[in-house]
């Protein structure tokens, strides 16, 4: 049996062209997983004037969509932006081109409504000096959160892009998901945009983690043996009166309420589209990689949580200038490195899912850092200016 760990490329992911029958290289089984993608984008909203934050919007799948406010500022966002409905895109997407081209008429739209009502739209994981309120006006499903964990929740000002991916039989989305822990610090280097908050540098490229991390049912998930193991855990948890759904888990990836197919949440909300592709095109990438290991009986080698906390750290601190642990090798290995392995590993299933052009460009956004190296340039560069940090992050999010 080849190597199955993370250094073992030339072995796992053949690059020849691909038969019918063969998913990158392997024979498939009768399952067969679908990886298909969404994603849930989250909308700070600032006032053009005073760049301060007045809410922000999002979407779930299921879900209305959600406009949060704060009771203190002056304007009341929900009745102004009720047109943003319909211009939210939940649907699933075979692969990133017609994700993009869903997501940049989107943003596009939703830019042109706000800016009838005096707003911008900021993505970024934090808002770069909005002090966190005493008193938070929330709608939906956010009100459980804040009657959960009160003081910590009404804290929270942070922001994220979730990804969703179908991938169909339970056991697979366990085992997928299992593999998947391990890379997850990766990606979170590649989307940090949270290094200012509350009017300060915090001295992390995602700063948003440590907000987020102290919630509950937070960080990455433990490993589960099967679908039964998982579905065990979430009776004991819902029996004893500690959740009520298995959506108050909160874990960087998770399962989503069918157990088919995974959420990732793991990443600050990604400003510029382009980053937000190419980091779709890789979570897609290596979910189609883990699959195939499990669907050829294969297993991506596993590490200890605790063990890759020390990968989230360093990811959360140094984000692309930073230097993560191989396991395998025992030793830290700068990212740029990393992600050239990680490439070659997930490049093959990239072509099956037309997602080669932005597999490409992942070297590009870890040489030219991410958006939190772009904020801390134009704070350095203006003299400290929180006003000009935001005006950077609204001209990015709507570059597309």
């Amino acid at each position: 049996m080849p190597k199955t760990g993370p250094t073992a490329s030339a072995t796992i992911a053949p690059t020849r062209s691909l038969p019918s029958r063969t998913f990158a290289g392997h024979e498939m089984p009768p399952v067969k997983p679908s990886l298909q993608l969404a994603v849930a984008e989250e909308y700070p909203v600032v006032d053009a004037e005073s760049r301060q934050l007045q809410g922000y919007i999002n979407q779930f799948p299921d879900r209305d969509p959600i406009v949060i406010y704060e009771e203190e500022t002056e304007r009341v966002l929900k009745p102004e932006l009720a047109g943003i409905a319909p211009l939210l895109d939940m649907d699933f997407h075979p692969d990133v081109e017609s994700l993009g081209q869903a997501l940049a008429r989107q943003r596009a739209e939703v830019a042109d409504l706000l800016d009838k009502v005096g707003c911008r739209m900021a993505i970024a994981g934090t808002h770069p000096d909005s002090m966190p309120q005493t008193r938070t006006r929330v709608f939906t499903w956010y009100s459980e959160l804040v009657g959960e964990v009160a003081v910590v929740a009404r804290r929270l000002q942070i922001y994220a892009t979730t990804f969703h991916i179908t991938i169909g039989d339970p056991d697979l989305t366990i085992s997928v998901m299992n593999g998947m822990r391990y890379l997850l610090p990766h990606v979170l280097c590649l989307s940090t945009s949270s290094p200012l908050w509350s009017g300060e540098l915090t001295g992390l490229k995602g700063y948003r983690q440590v907000l987020r991390d102290s919630l509950q049912r937070t960080n990455f998930p433990p490993r589960f043996a099967s679908r039964n193991s998982y579905q065990e855990f979430l009776d004991t948890l819902i029996q004893s009166n500690s959740i009520s759904s298995s959506e108050a888990i909160r874990w960087d990836v998770r399962v989503n309420r069918n157990c088919d197919g995974l959420i990732v949440s793991v990443c600050d909300a990604i400003t510029k589209l382009d980053d937000l592709l190419t980091i779709g095109a890789l979570l897609q990438g290596i979910a189609a990689f883990m699959a195939s290991l499990t669907l050829n009986n294969q297993q991506f080698r596993t590490y200890d949580r605790i063990l890759l906390m020390e990968n989230k750290w360093r990811a959360m601190r140094y984000g692309t200038e930073g230097r993560l642990i191989d396991f395998g090798k025992e030793a830290e290995v700068p990212l740029n490195r990393l992600m050239w392995e990680l490439g070659e590993l997930v490049l093959p299933f990239a072509e099956t899912l037309n997602g080669t052009r932005y597999i490409e460009r992942v070297h590009d956004l870890v040489e030219g850092g991410s958006s939190a190296d772009r904020q801390i340039a134009v704070w350095q560069s203006s003299g400290e200016s929180m006003q000009a940090v935001v005006d950077h992050i609204v001209s990015e999010s709507t570059d597309l």
